[in-house]
């Protein structure tokens, strides 16, 4: 089967040469956190979660290179894990909220292999959950993943499932 071949834009080349040259290759990661108010169903955002990604191209993409250049293919990414860390209770909760989000911004991208974004759910009180969403810049920007968030936002409201 051949793989369908999708140009980069001008500034998502600039995007992923700028990564090849980032030792850390984390340079390009975007993070942004939605505090989300309780009651909170966590079964009911995964399945609203899956629908959009299932619908967003931008959230179904691989990065890819081969003697020709760098380009994007899709894959399907709906499935992609949405952890949930209930932390209520928990000695030093807010620290470990802390490292959770800095491990989920500061863990490099595999462009060719990884999901383009990790999203993971936080709840440190019985009062709010909060969902980080993590983004490598060659998918997504700021005004994205706001447009992102609130596609998910609506699923989840109006119930719906993948």
């Amino acid at each position: 089967m051949a793989i369908t071949r999708i140009p980069l834009s001008a500034a998502q080349a600039g995007v992923y040469y700028a990564h090849l040259n980032d030792e850390t290759a984390r340079a390009f990661n975007v993070c942004q956190a939605t505090r989300i108010d309780t009651p909170f169903d966590v079964e009911r955002f995964r399945s609203a979660a899956r629908h959009v990604i299932a619908k967003t191209p931008a959230l179904n993409m691989a990065i890819l290179a081969d003697d020709h250049g760098p380009y994007q293919t899709p894959v399907r990414r709906h499935d992609t894990e949405i952890t949930f860390y209930d932390l209520r209770g928990v000695e030093n909760s807010e620290q470990q909220r802390q490292a959770l989000v800095n491990d989920a911004l500061s863990k490099p991208f595999d462009l060719a292999k990884d999901p383009l974004f990790r999203w993971i759910l936080i709840q440190c009180d019985n009062h709010h959950v909060e969902w980080v969403q993590t983004y490598h810049h060659v998918a997504i920007d700021g005004y994205s993943g706001f447009t992102c968030a609130s596609m998910v936002a609506d699923a989840y409201t109006q119930g719906l499932q993948d």
